[in-house]
């Protein structure tokens, strides 16, 4: 089986890892741990408050989605 990297570029099978311990073991899953950042936590008012704002914001989207289709000649 030919193993492409996130590139799309071929891995060398002396760089592939075959199997799940393989890679919760190896340096580089290691440091991505280390270095994704944490979850900060987010109030439920807070989560409220990002929520309606996104749902206005696809409201908005969808009005000048609309006028699109509706000024095409098409």
């Amino acid at each position: 089986m030919k193993l492409l990297n996130f590139l799309g570029e071929s891995v060398p099978a002396d760089e592939q890892m075959t199997n799940s311990k393989d890679n919760r073991n190896s340096q580089v899953f290691e440091s991505l741990a280390l270095l994704a950042p944490s979850q900060p936590a987010v109030s439920d008012k807070e989560r409220k408050k990002f929520e309606d704002e996104k749902s206005k914001l696809y409201t908005q989207l969808d009005e000048k989605v609309r006028k699109k289709i509706n000024k095409c000649t098409c």
